[in-house]
């Protein structure tokens, strides 16, 4: 009876300890293609570091799992095709699907959130010169 009740017991230490061990392995974190999917809407633009009060609403950036992309411009013009993070996640990189001609829009990453990003465009024309447009971005 006593080797009995010494049994019972340690078999329920051995299961609450193995319970706790194989309980404690850490969460990994997630990759910057897994952070930066999903649905982005512009919260804050600044061109040229002066921020802009004024633009459209229709502002999208629809990273996809499958790594296809619908992006809406602040100015309401936009592109359909493919996007990628660099390894180091300091460049997002969206290819449109227009051809081979046609150029990607590369924007720097400043930082990555599950919930809030911050990347920037830097455009340069003979007309302007060159601009940069800063987008933070929340889902």
């Amino acid at each position: 009876m006593i080797m009995k009740s010494i049994s019972k017991k340690l078999f329920a230490m051995m299961f609450v300890a193995v319970t706790l061990v194989s309980g404690c392995n850490e969460p990994s974190d997630p990759t910057m293609n897994v952070m930066a999917m999903g649905e982005w809407y512009l919260s804050d633009l600044f061109v040229n570091n002066q921020v802009v009060n004024t633009f459209s609403s229709d502002f999208v950036l629809d990273l996809e799992q499958n790594q296809t992309v619908i992006f809406v411009n602040h100015d309401g013009i936009g592109l359909t095709g493919t996007w990628d993070i660099d390894d180091a996640g300091t460049t997002l990189t969206l290819t449109p699907d227009l051809g081979e001609g046609a150029e990607p829009v590369v924007f720097e990453v400043l930082y990555l959130l599950i919930d809030k990003m911050g990347i920037r465009r830097t455009v340069t024309s003979d007309l302007l010169g060159t601009t940069a447009f800063t987008y933070i971005l929340e889902k």
